[in-house]
Order: structure tokens, then sequence, then C-alpha cells
């Protein structure tokens, strides 16, 4: 019973700790009232989200809206065959009870990189 309710506090922190997730954007200056919005993320969801929303951000303190003209979106956390092997080793280290203490996780919030071009322009009226 002991193993089930740890396992359930764990699943219930790491859920908060997604959901608090800091947002991790850089905003580089482009020419033409242009700005290039970097976004990461745990998720490929996660680093659009935060790359949209800095993008919009940055924008409004202009008085301006966002407008997207270029994306792009990929995956460079670690290789997705062997985060499985770690995730694996993980979780049947963490079930046996037998070594308590700190288990390395396959993720991180870099895990996925969104680039956007965006122009700041004026809202329609």
């Amino acid at each position: 019973m002991e193993r089930i309710w740890v396992g359930t506090v764990a699943g219930v922190a790491l859920l908060a700790m997604s959901a608090c997730e800091p947002e991790q954007a850089t905003v580089l200056p482009l020419d033409d009232n242009k700005i290039k919005v970097i976004g990461t993320g745990y998720s490929e969801k996660s680093s659009l989200e935060s790359a949209i929303s800095t993008a919009n951000a940055r924008c409004a303190q202009q008085g301006k809206e966002a407008f997207v003209l270029a994306s792009d979106t990929g995956y460079q956390g670690v290789d997705k065959n062997a985060a499985l092997i770690i995730d694996v080793l993980t979780a049947a280290a963490q079930n046996s009870g037998s070594a308590p203490g700190y288990y390395p996780s396959s993720s991180s919030s870099e895990d996925w990189q969104t680039t956007l071009e965006v122009r700041c322009g004026p809202q329609p009226r």
C-alpha cells in the first residue's frame, strides 16, 4: 500500500512540475519590425506555446499584434532509443524499492525547440 501512495505522490509532483513549466524563450531583433523567437520545452506543444506567448507579449509591449511569418519546430533531446532505455531502467529501479534516492530522467526542458519569425504590426480596427 505504501508503494502505491509514493508512486501517486511522485506522479502528482511530476504533473504539477509540467503544469508550472517556466516559459523559456529567447527574442532576437530582426529588421523591418520583425523578431525571431526561439522557445523550448519538454514537448512540441510547450515549446510552441512558449514561443507564441513570448512573441505576443513582445509585440503587445509596442501596442502591436504578432504575425507569424515562418515557423520551425524540432526535437533536439536525447536519442529516443536511449531515452526509452533510461525510462525503463528508471521505472524498474523505482518499483524495486531497493535503491531509494535520485533517479535520472530522459526528458529536459530543452528537448523541443520552436523558432518563429514574427512581424509586429498594427492591430486591426
